[in-house]
């Protein structure tokens, strides 16, 4: 919301003059207020928990660790992997404007700080949570970036990457709110060790769900390992309060332990 709001302000002041400019940081100012008071009545700080901490006071703790940049970006929970049209909007214009500029700047800015500040991928959530903020932006950029390289070539990249993002978001709206590997506080030899992308965690459960003794589902369990993929199945079918799923992942971990002891 900061980030953006001083782009916004930065737009209203190149276009219109400073006093768009006040105006708008102004507005913005009003929502900070009403937002950080709602946050002080509900947790007793000022701050977001995930900069303020469980103490609620600030310390600093900046994460540079680059897996988790490339995890978050690129990787288990990769933003950019699920919606990979998203990629053509971090790509500068061949005419951008100053309102275009600060548009550019906030998301880079966005990713940025994100990326620094947090290490836990948004927590139980497909994806990479915390840029969900971004994606209109990002879009918006794409799609210009398309439209001004008006080519069968562009077309066909582009129809790609949307459609492999409607694949990946298929999963996501099976359940948003996944059992998830949440770095730093997911312990070690935890189950979402091996399970540790939220779109293949999805596609399991939705497989085990709807065709359980197909090729996709015994893949699956196989890749990640039975006895991880059985944990996963079970919490994931206690998340969705899914008796029947809970009782089948049991059975069928019956099955496997077996067959196999």
């Amino acid at each position: 919301g900061g980030l953006c709001s001083l782009a916004a302000a930065c737009a209203a002041g190149h276009m219109k003059g400073p006093r768009s400019a006040a105006l708008s940081a102004a507005g913005s100012a009003l929502v900070f207020l009403a937002c950080g008071a709602l946050n002080f009545h509900a947790y007793g700080t000022w701050l977001p928990l995930y900069v303020a901490g469980d103490t609620g006071t600030y310390h600093p703790h900046l994460n540079f660790d680059l897996g988790y940049w490339f995890e978050a970006l690129a990787g288990y929970r990769g933003f950019f992997l699920y919606m990979p049209f998203l990629v053509l909007g971090m790509i500068p214009g061949r005419q951008e404007n100053v309102p275009d500029r600060a548009m550019y700047g906030f998301a880079l800015a966005g990713i940025a700080a994100y990326c620094l500040v947090t290490n836990e991928f948004g927590g139980a959530a497909y994806g990479f949570r915390y840029l969900i903020p971004l994606i209109p932006v990002l879009y918006f950029r794409a799609g210009r970036m398309v439209l001004e390289h008006d080519t069968p070539r562009w077309k066909a990249g582009a129809a790609a990457l949307l459609l492999w993002g409607l694949v990946t978001s298929l999963a996501g709206a099976y359940v948003p709110f996944c059992v998830s590997f949440e770095g730093v506080r997911t312990s070690r030899g935890h189950f979402t060790q091996a399970v540790r992308s939220s779109f293949g965690g999805n596609l399991l459960c939705a497989s085990f769900e709807y065709a359980p003794d197909s090729a996709l589902t015994q893949m699956l369990i196989r890749h990640y390992g039975p006895d991880a993929a059985y944990r996963f199945l079970y919490e994931s079918a206690f998340n969705l309060k899914r008796p029947d799923l809970i009782r089948r992942a049991v059975e069928r971990a019956k099955e496997h332990y077996g067959q196999t002891r």
